[in-house]
């Protein structure tokens, strides 16, 4: 009999999709024949097993059912065939993916909250469903839920909320685009009309001449408009000049700006004007009382001045300050010789071509000249006698009116007439004139006045007498032979003309012709040479007479300055000291002369010498003599000196060897001696004895760190002010100090094979001498440097040092020893080899999963190690570490892992060695 039972119930509403008619989807459970058969039982109360005879898989992604067939049989082989298990399911996932991106900077102008504004995309279901997939690979489609529109003209947002559905009507709501923009669009429009024909000067490129419209920003914005219907705002952005005076315009160039900030720019209107004014002023004054004859009504008489057209223009100016001309227009003459008019018109014109029209200049003038010539010569040499003052001499001719105007003539060609005006005598019995004054006088009156004939006369008979006596005995020079020597008498005229008389009875004076003088210094005559004359002129020559003299003065001078400082040691009070000038008659002289110049000696009557060897004085007493035998006494000269010798000595010695680094060329380095001015002056002394003393005048610092010198330079000076300049004293050192820091730290692990004691093993870092002077510093600064003077290698191959010694030196070879590097290793590569093979074929029953079957060899550590060697050549051993057993007693196998180890605890592990076997026997 067949087993009887119920198949499970299936699995429902597992979410998959339909694969094809074969294929479970995934989630559905697999066959479970245990489950299948749990159902069921067999007639005999045995066991009974279900077996999977069939699958079939039905239906589609929104729908589908996998259907397992099986068999139910018991263990006498009873079936019962067509039982079936049925699981169910369909796709539940709703679509995934992205919604797509929408459109930014849309340029429109915002509408309302659920209008898109112009240029917005309208929702496109199959762009919107295009970024999602359904996870079973079928169709998904897209509907739109809401519009929304948020923000103004400046920024808004369409957003479209959109769900999306899969075929089997799966959704994923919630879904959105947002599109997004703002006006951008800049207002447009005309600019205003500036004002022209504004009356105004140019100022510069940059100042609105007066006159000008300010910028106006609502009126500049008056003429545009916002697409969005927004307001619009103008704003300056600049402001230019151009032209001149006679033409300027001034241009506005401006932005126009809505409320969304979108600007057009590079907007102008232009104001423009000019200079329109005339120019002003005042035509300069013309020039009057001009004496020149009229010619005619055309032609300016002589000496008018023409028409000067800068002058002219002078008086005027521009109204914007420009250059401004004149131009002559007309000329007119008007009047006669005695009154004339010259008219000059003209018009001034500015830089603009302003025209000031009309303008005159009047020079006048008239025949202002009296009559040239020249009176007749009158008559001279009268020999008359004066009278009085209106009597003319007998003899003297009378005045003739005709013969005084016969020389003249007007410088217009008229008549001229002469008129006597007055009748002078003045003078005496010596010499007496008789002036006849008239005028001369043309046609338009101009007189030329006190124009005069002279005739004269006089007395003529020399005067009579004798000399006077003249002055002897005078003491002074003689000059040269025609000057008076000092103290001469002058020569009197009143003494000279008393001794004569007037033939006539009157006075005589005397006048001094000539002065001699002969001679010399010693003995000289003075003759004055005169003549005497008589009131009317009349000489006596010839008179002379005489005065006499001689030098009776001592000479003057001084004496000329003795040499001082003579550097010489005191003798005696009548020795001079070496060196001391001698006595120099001619030098002592030349200080001195002569009253009247003549040559003067000098001769030495005296010699004296005071003082000691730090002061001494040596004095020449003289006389001075001139050539007359005048003498000058107790005349001195000085000459005067010291013991001037420097003091002498040795500077002391400076330090060497200090230990210091250098600094700067005049800071001493640390640890120099500071100069000790007692110290440095006790080396000297002075030659006239007492103290001396040491000054510091500089200090210098030479070298560097490696070689420095300090040098002090001094002066020493004696109590007499006596220096010895130059002294110096030297200290000297250099950086003596060896570099100082450490070694840097050496590689340790290195995995490498012991070579020998001299060999680094491979591997090893090669001595670097930058990185070795790296952590060490020179004392002064300096670089250093690392020299490598040994390597050493110690250890084997389990452990082994190589150790770097060097030499660390800075620039001035200042040496730090014994340092040393070390870097460390060892051999780190474990053994190496091959297991033994192990037993196979063994005829035995397979027990349990951990014991080795009856006839299995046990492990044997001796045999296993036996392929293996280590790479330090040392001895190997083995270490079981498990041993499992696989397999049934069909076919089993022992397996024994191992772990392979040398002497320095290098280990290779995982080794294995295998036996196997089965039961082999009958039964």
């Amino acid at each position: 009999t067949a087993p009887t039972g119920t198949a499970p119930e299936g699995t429902t509403g597992i979410d998959a999709s339909y694969v094809d008619a074969v294929t479970p989807p995934v989630g559905t459970p697999v066959f479970d024949a245990d489950a299948a058969a749990a159902g069921y039982s067999s007639a005999c109360g045995g066991v009974v097993t279900a077996v999977l005879t069939g699958t079939s898989v039905s239906g589609d992604n929104c729908g589908w059912t996998v259907t397992y067939t099986f068999t139910v049989t018991d263990i006498c082989g009873n079936e019962l065939t067509d039982q079936t298990i049925m699981h169910s399911g369909s796709d539940q996932t709703a679509p995934t993916g992205t919604a797509p991106e929408g459109t930014t900077g849309i340029d429109a102008c915002y509408v309302d909250a659920v209008t898109p504004p112009d240029g917005t995309p309208a929702f496109d279901p199959v762009a919107a469903a295009a970024g999602y997939t359904d996870n079973c690979g079928g169709a998904v489609t897209a509907t739109l839920t809401n519009t929304e529109v948020t923000g103004d003209n400046c920024g808004w947002t369409v957003t479209y909320t959109f769900t999306v559905t899969d075929i089997c009507g799966n959704e994923l709501t919630g879904q959105t685009i947002e599109h997004s923009g703002s006006d951008q669009t800049a207002p447009t429009g005309t600019a205003p009309e500036g004002t022209t024909g504004i009356n105004s000067c140019y100022v510069d490129a940059v100042t609105p001449p007066d006159g000008t419209p300010a910028f106006d920003a609502v009126v500049a914005a008056a003429g545009y408009t916002d697409n969005c219907g927004g307001a619009v705002t103008a704003t300056l952005t600049n402001t230019e000049v151009t032209g001149n005076d006679c033409a300027w315009t001034v241009t506005y160039t401006f932005t126009v700006t809505d409320a969304c900030g979108n600007a057009l720019t590079g907007q102008t209107y232009s104001n423009s004007g000019s200079n329109q004014a005339t120019p002003t002023g005042t035509a300069p004054e013309g020039t009057t009382g001009i004496d020149a004859s009229y010619v005619d009504a055309v032609t300016p008489p002589v000496g008018t001045p023409v028409f000067d057209a800068d002058a002219a223009a002078a008086g005027y100016s521009s109204a914007c300050g420009g250059v401004v001309t004149a131009e002559l227009t007309g000329t007119s003459v008007s009047g006669d010789d005695c009154a004339w008019t010259v008219t000059y018109i003209f018009k001034v014109s500015d830089a603009c071509g302003n025209e000031l029209t009309d303008q005159t200049i009047v020079h006048s003038g008239s025949d202002q000249t009296a009559p040239t010539g020249t009176a007749p010569e009158g008559t001279t040499g009268i020999d008359a006698c004066y009278v009085d003052a209106v009597t003319l001499p007998a003899g003297t001719p009378a005045f003739d009116a005709e013969a005084a105007a016969a020389g003249y003539s007007d410088n217009c060609g008229g008549a001229v007439t002469a008129e006597l005006t007055g009748t002078s005598v003045s003078g005496d019995n010596c010499a007496w004139i008789v002036t006849y004054t008239f005028t001369v006088t043309d046609a338009c009156g101009n007189e030329l006045t006190d124009q005069t004939i002279v005739h004269s006369g006089s007395d003529q008979t020399a005067p009579t007498g004798t000399v006077p006596e003249g002055t002897t005995g005078i003491n002074a020079c003689y000059v040269d032979a025609v000057t008076p020597p000092d103290g001469t008498p002058a020569f009197d005229a009143v003494v000279a003309a008393a001794g004569y008389t007037d033939n006539c009875g009157g006075a005589v004076t005397a006048t001094l012709t000539n002065t001699e003088v002969t001679g010399n210094d010693c003995a000289w005559t003075v003759t004055y040479t005169f003549t005497v004359t008589d009131a009317c002129g009349n000489a006596l020559t010839g008179q002379t007479y005489s005065n006499s003299g001689s030098n009776q003065t001592t000479p003057t001078g001084t004496a000329p300055e003795g040499t001082t400082g003579i550097d010489a040691s005191y003798v005696d009070a009548v020795t001079p000291p070496e060196g001391t000038p001698a006595f120099d008659a001619e030098a002592a002289a030349a200080g001195y002369s002569s009253a009247c110049g003549g040559v003067v000696t000098a001769v030495l009557t005296g010699t004296s010498v005071s003082g000691d060897n730090c002061g001494w004085t040596v004095t020449y007493t003289f006389t001075v003599t001139d050539i007359c035998g005048n003498e000058l006494t107790g005349q001195t000269i000085e000459h005067s000196g010291s013991d001037q010798s420097a003091p002498s000595g040795t500077a002391p010695e400076g330090i060497t060897g200090i230990d210091a680094c250098y600094v700067d060329a005049v800071t001493p380095p640390v640890g120099t001696p500071v100069f000790d001015a007692e110290a440095a002056a006790a080396g000297y002394s002075s030659a006239c004895s007492g103290v001396v003393t040491a000054i510091l005048t500089g200090t210098s610092v030479s070298g560097d760190n490696c070689g420095w010198i300090v040098t002090y330079t001094f002066t020493v000076r004696d109590e007499y002010g006596k220096e010895l300049t130059g002294q110096t004293i030297e200290h000297s050192g250099s950086n003596q100090s060896a570099p100082s820091g450490t070694a840097p730290e050496g590689t340790t692990g290195i995995d490498a094979s012991y070579v020998d004691a001299v060999t680094p093993p491979e591997g090893t870092p090669a001595f670097d001498a930058e990185a070795a002077a790296a952590g060490y510093s020179s004392a002064c600064g300096g670089m250093v440097t690392a020299v490598l003077t040994g390597t050493a290698v110690t250890g084997d191959n389990c452990g082994w040092t190589v150790t770097y010694t060097f030499t660390v030196t800075d620039i001035c070879g200042n040496e730090l020893t014994g340092q040393t590097i070390e870097h460390s290793g060892s051999d780190q590569t474990a053994p190496t080899g091959t297991a033994p093979e192990g037993t196979t074929g063994i005829d035995a029953c397979y027990v349990d999963a951990v014991t080795p079957p009856v006839g299995t060899p046990a492990f044997d550590a001796e045999a296993a190690a036996a392929g293996y060697s280590s790479a330090c050549g040392g001895t190997v051993t083995a270490e079981l570490t498990s041993t499992s057993v696989s397999g049934d007693d069909c076919g089993w196998i022992v397996t024994y892992t191992f772990t392979v180890r040398d002497e320095y605890g290098k280990e290779l592990t995982g080794q294995t060695i295998e036996h196997s076997g089965s039961n082999q026997t009958t039964p």
